[in-house]
């Protein structure tokens, strides 16, 4: 009978390093792949809220108060910004080949839809 089951060496070791750029994100990361060792792939994430869409429509008897150009902006600068934190995670942990991802909503629940996504041996936040 055939042995159909993965072992550890064929499964793809990837690791998922979300961040919110601060000091202690920076050290959970550096501490977690240490004792991993060298995964095959590393993807450091940051997550963005989502604006609120009431900004501009308003909301009840209040009208908005962003434009739509205005809010598209915002929603530039934060991208930007979570871009940002995630490449200066990357610049401290000095790891090559570290891909870098921005997601958006509540950082729990997106992470996790990440690491699902990738899907991620590994998560360290």
């Amino acid at each position: 009978m055939p042995n159909n089951c993965a072992t550890l060496r064929d499964v793809q070791r990837v690791v998922l390093v979300g961040t919110d750029g601060s000091d202690l994100a920076v050290r959970a990361a550096s501490a977690g792949l240490a004792l991993l060792g060298a995964p095959d792939r590393i993807v450091v994430a940051t997550a963005i809220e989502d604006g609120d869409p009431a900004l501009v429509t308003g909301a009840g008897f209040a009208g908005g108060v962003l434009s739509p150009e205005t809010m598209t902006q915002l929603e530039h600068e934060r991208m930007r910004e979570g871009e940002e934190i995630a490449a200066e995670t990357v610049d401290a942990l000095d790891v090559d080949g570290v891909e870098t991802r921005v997601v958006r909503g509540d950082p729990g629940h997106a992470l996790c839809e990440l690491a699902a996504e990738l899907p991620a041996s590994v998560v360290i936040v």
